[in-house]
């Protein structure tokens, strides 16, 4: 379902069978890696990957990376990936896939990295997101997609949450980081600095994650606290 005919690498994989290889033969394949005869990483960045995501990618249980980036994967991502409990690494990012996020991806216990950016996702995020991740840092990086709505405070509230990158389209009040107690990165700091790039205060202005003109924004862009020199674009060409 991915073109694989078409592959920039195929070393190794054989497209004209039908039968499940075995580990030893898998092993051997391009982006594969097998451990005690179970697939625990499937790495095919930017290897011309087209069509959609298969579901039975849900019935790899040992898989720990999956990572699909930079190709031109379509359509939804099955729910059936929220059954890879031993998921440590999700990546998707640079694809053309659409749909919302599914609500089963909350049960990825054992994730610390999801990379959906650069998709045309839509919808929500679903609560459910809030229960995902280990004890070990949490980063989610999901802006230039269509996504609107609220953060849930169910994930806002996640104590190892490190980065959290969004997009703002529909202007501050898209998306609320005040609505809830949350961790103190949220409001306090490493995570406030990295998603809204404004140098730690605690105005609530997307500089680096949404790439338009100053004009665009409430504010003139040459009164504090958001910078000029944050701007792609010299402050000089806008009103």
């Amino acid at each position: 379902s991915t073109s694989g005919g078409r592959w920039s690498n195929q070393t190794g994989w054989d497209f004209s069978s039908e039968t499940p290889p075995l580990a030893d033969v898998v092993s051997d394949w391009h982006g594969v890696t097998v451990e005690e005869g179970r697939v625990t990483a499937i790495e095919l960045i930017e290897n011309n990957l087209r069509g959609t995501l298969p579901s039975e990618l849900g019935n790899l249980s040992n898989l720990q990376v999956l990572n699909l980036s930079i190709n031109d994967l379509s359509g939804t991502i099955p729910s059936e990936l929220g059954s890879l409990g031993n998921l440590q690494e999700f990546e998707l990012y640079r694809n053309s896939l659409s749909g919302t996020l599914p609500s089963e991806l909350g049960s990825l216990g054992n994730l610390h990295a999801l990379y959906l950016y650069k998709n045309s996702l839509s919808g929500t995020i679903p609560s459910e997101l809030g229960s995902i991740g280990s004890e070990e840092d949490l980063y989610l990086y999901l802006y230039d997609n269509s996504l609107s709505g609220t953060i849930p405070s169910e994930l806002i509230s996640l104590s190892n949450l490190q980065e959290i990158w969004l997009d703002n389209p529909l202007g501050t009040s898209a998306y609320d980081f005040q609505g809830g107690a949350g961790p103190n990165k949220i409001t306090g700091s490493s995570i406030n600095d990295r998603l809204y790039g404004n140098g730690g205060n605690d105005t609530l202005f997307p500089v680096p994650l949404f790439p338009s003109p100053c004009s665009l924004f409430p504010v003139p862009c040459s009164l504090p606290p958001v910078p000029c020199s944050l701007f792609p674009v010299p402050c000089s060409l806008f009103p």
